[in-house]
């Protein structure tokens, strides 16, 4: 299935060594550390923001009350995208995910087309946005935020091209999305299932980046995705042929007795990880607002 490529340079999830390194080195200069890690005030104020919103309810949905606008509204604001449109990205969002559920590799090659071709609506929508607020973005001067610093980004002369600043911003958009919305939602599932390890958590709130890292292990938010083959290859004692499409199971490899002696969730008290960004400031606000929370199910 050929794809334009005005839809993928730039972005590193679809992108080859050496190329992938080169567009790193780039993209790192603007995209620091920091810049995650200045996000977490912002993020605890506005989970806060949106829990304040159904406090009084006597129940909520917690997908579409935290976990759909939160990661959103992050990635929206990192881009300097305005409030007024931040409703389009998420309905960009869902479009891409709901026609992409339906793709099967079992399918024959004129259905996965058809798929592909109907999830690219929702894609060809957003770069034409993100492409004409990057042309803004690079209209204004001295811009400090995100767009500003990627435009300005150099290493060795080199800077990015429109193409590169508007699917890195794709990339995040749909991986801040996509991810954090699904990770939030797993955990408090897993926590509603566990009682005592909420319990625990509650309690000790250094538990909560162990808890994340076992939730995105046990749950994984992405559970598979497509990569193709770029030679012929043999895996597992299967040899498949250049340009064949694999489906990637992450939710397997994540409960890999090979590699997972225990693959039912461990203790959230594991030895501690590096973890950081909106799901764990917002799950570290969230537990502190509802200590006494319970999961309904219809």
């Amino acid at each position: 299935m050929g794809v334009d490529e005005s839809f993928t340079e730039g972005d590193l999830l679809q992108t080859d060594p050496p190329d992938h390194r080169e567009l790193r080195k780039l993209v790192s200069h603007a995209f620091t550390p920091k810049v995650v890690a200045d996000l977490e005030p912002r993020i605890t104020a506005l989970t806060h923001e949106l829990l304040d919103a159904v406090a009084w309810e006597d129940g909520f949905d917690l997908m579409a009350s935290l976990a759909y606008p939160l990661p959103v509204t992050v990635v929206a604001e990192l881009l300097s995208i305005p409030r007024s449109d931040q409703h389009l990205v998420e309905k960009w969002m869902r479009g891409m995910t709901e026609s992409l559920g339906d793709l099967s590799m079992s399918d024959d090659v004129e259905e996965q087309e058809r798929v592909f071709a109907e999830s690219m609506g929702p894609m060809r929508e957003m770069l034409e946005y993100l492409r004409e607020h990057t042309a803004q973005s690079r209209r204004r001067t001295h811009q400090d935020d995100l767009m500003g610093r990627l435009i300005e980004a150099e290493v060795g002369g080199q800077r990015l091209t429109d193409n590169h600043v508007v699917n890195f911003g794709k990339m995040l958009l749909i991986a801040g999305y996509l991810t954090t919305t699904m990770l939030i939602g797993n955990t408090v599932l897993c926590l509603d299932h566990y009682a005592d390890q909420a319990a625990r958590v509650r309690g000790d709130r250094s538990l909560v980046p162990n808890l994340l890292e076992e939730s995105m292990r046990y749950l994984s938010p992405v559970a598979a995705t497509y990569r193709a083959t770029t030679r012929e290859v043999e895996v597992a004692g299967q040899r498949m042929e250049k340009g064949r499409m694999v489906l990637v199971w992450y939710g397997s490899a994540n409960r890999d007795p090979r590699q997972f002696a225990d693959p039912i969730p461990s203790t959230p008290a594991a030895p501690p990880t590096n973890t950081s960004g909106s799901a764990a400031a917002s799950t570290s606000a969230w537990a502190r607002r509802w200590p006494g929370w319970r999961a309904g199910w219809p």
